[in-house]
C-alpha cells in the first residue's frame, strides 16, 4: 500500500460507490539507476536518514531493484531511529500491512503517533484512519478527525479528503455539508484527485451542492488530468450520457480505454460494454468478453457478473448454464447485488430463461437458498442505491415492484423508479410513468 492510506468518505456507502483502492505515496519514485543506488547506500549508512527513506521505497516497490520488503523494513527502521518522522510513517505502513514483518495494528499505532508527533502530516492522517477505523488503538472518531485536520493544515490533500467525508458525514463532528465542500475544494486544490472526483459526484448527484453537470464535468476531467482513473472513467459515463456536454460515445470509449490501461478494471468492464452494444467502436462481442474476463479475475465484482450473461446470452461465446451460475456465485459473494438476485432468480424457479428444457421439478429449485439471496441482492441493492447510483434504485424498485426477497409495495418501487430517474436512469422515468400507484 504504502506510505500513505485513504479511507472510504466518512458514509460506507461512499467506499462502494467510489469503489478505490488505498492510497499510496503519490509520486512514486522512478526507475533509478545503479549509480543513484550507490549514493543512496553510502549515504544512509553516513547517517542521512532521508537517503534511508528513499532507499527504502526502492526495495518495497521493487523499482531499480529487486523487490525485498524485509529490507525496506530495515531501512525505514533505520530512517526512523534516526529522527526521520517520514521513515516512521513509512514503517507504521508495513506493520500495518504486515510487509516485510509481523502484521500488528498497535505497532503501526505507535509509529503514526511518533512520526505526527514529529511533524509528519501522512503520519497525522494515517494515525487518523486508526483512530477512525479502532484498529491498534481504541474507536475514537472524534480524534479521527482533529488528525485529520492537522494533517490537512499541514498540506495533506488525503487529510483534507478525509476530514470532509467526516464532516459531510457528521462523524466525530457536528455535520457540515457546506464546510465538508469546502474542504474537498482544499483537497483538490492540493492536488487531490479523489477530492476532486468527490466534488465531481457531489455536483453530479446533487443532493448536498446544486445539481450541475457541467460543474460535475469539470472536477471529473482534473481527477482524470491528475492521473485519477475513477476520474476517467465517471468523466466517460458524462461523454456517453451526454451529460454537462455534447454526447462523444468515441471519447467515452478513449477515456474507458485510458482507465483500463492503467489497471483499473473497472474501466475495462465499462469499455466490454462499449464492445458489446457497439457504442463508438465497431461491435465486437469476443473483445468484450476479453475484458470482462480481465475485470472478474481482477476481483470486479461488476465484471462477473456482465461476464455471465453474455454466457447467459451466448455473445463471444457458448452458452453455458454452468458458468453463467457460477460467475453469479462469484459476484454476489464479491458484493453485487445483481448476482445475488440473478442467483436468487434460478434457485426460486429452477431454470433459466433461455434454457427451460432443462428443468426439472424440485432438482435446481431451493426457496431457502434464494431467500437467503434476494435479502442479500436486496441489501446491496439498498446501499448502493443511497450512495447515488441509479442502476441500484432501479434495481431495487424492481424488487418491490414484483415481490421479490421483499413485500410486494408499488409506492416504494415507484419512490425509487423515481429516484433512479432523478439520476439520469432514462428507463427508471418510462417506469415510473408506467408504475400505477396505489392510493
Amino acid at each position: 500500500m504504502g506510505l500513505r492510506e485513504r479511507v472510504s468518505l466518512s458514509v460506507a456507502i461512499f467506499a462502494i460507490f467510489f469503489g478505490c483502492p488505498p492510497a499510496t505515496e503519490s509520486q512514486p519514485l522512478p526507475q533509478q539507476p545503479t549509480d543513484e543506488m550507490k549514493r543512496l547506500a553510502v549515504e544512509c549508512e553516513q547517517g542521512k536518514a532521508e537517503s534511508c527513506v528513499k532507499l527504502g521505497q526502492m526495495y518495497e516497490k521493487g523499482q531499480g531493484v529487486a523487490k525485498d520488503e524485509k529490507r525496506a523494513v530495515e531501512l525505514y527502521q533505520r530512517a526512523c531511529d534516526g529522527q526521520n518522522p517520514r521513515g516512521c510513517t513509512h514503517l507504521g505502513a508495513m506493520f500495518q500491512q504486515g510487509l516485510g514483518v509481523a502484521q500488528d495494528d498497535k505497532r503501526a499505532a505507535e509509529l503514526y503517533q511518533r512520526a505526527c508527533d514529529s511533524g509528519d502530516a501522512f503520519g497525522c492522517n494515517n494515525l487518523g484512519v486508526r483512530y477512525e477505523k479502532g484498529q491498534g488503538v481504541a474507536k475514537d472518531e472524534k480524534r479521527a478527525v482533529e488528525l485529520y485536520q492537522r494533517a490537512c493544515d499541514a498540506g495533506d490533500a488525503f487529510g483534507c479528503n478525509n476530514v470532509a467525508g467526516m464532516y459531510l458525514g457528521g462523524r466525530g463532528v457536528a455535520r457540515d455539508p457546506k464546510r465538508a465542500i469546502e474542504i474537498y475544494q482544499q483537497s483538490c486544490d492540493l492536488g487531490g484527485s479523489i477530492g476532486c472526483r468527490t466534488l465531481g459526484w457531489l455536483y453530479k448527484e446533487g443532493s448536498v451542492v446544486p445539481k450541475d453537470d457541467k460543474q460535475a464535468v469539470a472536477f471529473y476531467q482534473r481527477a482524470c488530468d491528475a492521473g485519477d482513473t475513477r476520474g476517467c472513467i465517471f468523466l466517460a459515463h458524462m461523454h456517453r450520457d451526454g451529460r454537462g456536454l455534447t454526447k462523444d460515445d468515441k471519447q467515452a470509449v478513449a477515456l474507458y480505454q485510458r482507465a483500463c490501461d492503467a489497471g483499473d478494471t473497472r474501466g475495462c468492464s465499462f469499455l466490454a460494454d462499449m464492445y458489446s452494444d457497439g457504442r463508438g467502436l465497431t461491435k465486437d462481442n469476443k473483445r468484450a468478453v476479453e475484458l470482462l474476463q480481465r475485470a472478474c479475475e481482477a476481483g470486479d465484482a461488476s465484471g462477473c457478473n456482465k461476464l455471465a450473461f453474455m454466457y447467459y446470452r451466448g455473445a463471444g461465446v457458448k452458452k453455458n448454464q454452468q458458468r453463467v451460475l457460477g460467475l453469479w456465485q462469484l459476484a454476489c459473494e464479491m458484493g453485487e447485488g445483481a448476482g445475488c438476485s440473478n442467483l436468487a432468480g434460478f434457485y426460486s424457479r429452477g431454470w433459466l430463461w433461455w434454457d427451460m428444457s432443462k428443468f426439472v421439478s424440485g432438482e435446481s429449485k431451493d426457496s431457502a437458498l434464494a431467500s437467503k439471496l434476494y435479502r442479500r441482492a436486496v441489501e446491496l441493492y439498498q446501499l448502493g442505491c443511497e450512495s447515488g447510483d441509479a442502476l441500484n434504485c432501479r434495481s431495487l424498485g424492481d424488487m418491490y415492484r414484483e415481490g421479490s426477497g421483499v413485500n410486494k409495495d408499488p409506492n416504494r418501487a415507484a419512490q425509487l423508479f423515481g429516484q433512479a430517474c432523478d439520476l439520469g436512469l432514462a428507463d427508471a422515468c418510462d417506469a415510473f410513468k408506467k408504475l400505477k400507484v396505489q392510493p
